[in-house]
């Protein structure tokens, strides 16, 4: 845990204190919190057997694109050929994309939820690239904590970072948004009372 604090206005007679609050969990959350910002950064979680099975089926999609390159290279100017061999190779990158951004998610993945009275973002980010949304405040109600999901969830980690789960849940409009994959009740519990506060939300209806 570290507390700073400094002043923000050099001018003689005047101190304007300022604090920078960080808070490192045990587990895969860190909350960091100045006056009027507060933002939250979510660690993936990893897990072994959806990494072996991603590795494995990386490893043989792999191969195959190996042998589509050396057809096509083999075939180079018959046209009736090689046609047929670019669709598959599109379609190769897709599924190679479809396994590898689960994989590099096991290993590099981050929620970054970040608060302020005038904005609120999360952004998915993996070591080469992120995707980031924005909501507005005024639109953002019924700040909860999901309830903790089921022991076969576990399934579910081959759909991340796609499968729009999260223990902490607001509404936004008609529909629902989710942040914070797989945290520990304290955790969730954690980003709902950060949110509440920046927000100054008092109360809200389930």
């Amino acid at each position: 845990m570290r507390i700073d604090f400094w002043s923000t206005d050099n001018k003689p007679g005047t101190v304007k204190p300022y604090m920078r609050f960080e808070r490192s969990f045990a587990g895969r959350m860190c909350l960091n919190q100045t006056d009027d910002t507060t933002e939250i950064n979510v660690s993936a979680k990893f897990n072994a057997i959806g990494f072996s099975f991603l590795s494995f089926m990386i490893l043989v999609w792999s191969a195959i694109g190996v042998l589509l390159v050396q057809s096509i290279w083999a075939n180079t100017g018959e046209r009736n050929v090689v046609a047929p061999l670019l669709g598959l190779s599109a379609f190769w990158m897709l599924l190679f994309l479809f396994f590898a951004i689960p994989l590099m998610w096991t290993l590099t993945g981050n929620e970054r939820l970040t608060v302020s009275r005038n904005n609120v973002a999360i952004r998915y980010s993996i070591k080469v690239f992120g995707l980031t949304w924005r909501y507005a405040p005024s639109r953002i109600t019924n700040i909860r904590r999901n309830a903790e999901e089921p022991t076969f969830s576990d399934l579910n980690h081959l759909a991340e970072p796609f499968d729009g789960r999260g223990r902490v849940a607001f509404k936004y409009g008609r529909k629902t948004v989710n942040f914070g994959k797989r945290l520990a009740n304290e955790e969730a519990d954690q980003v709902v009372a950060a949110i509440k506060r920046v927000l100054r939300v008092e109360s809200e209806e389930s």
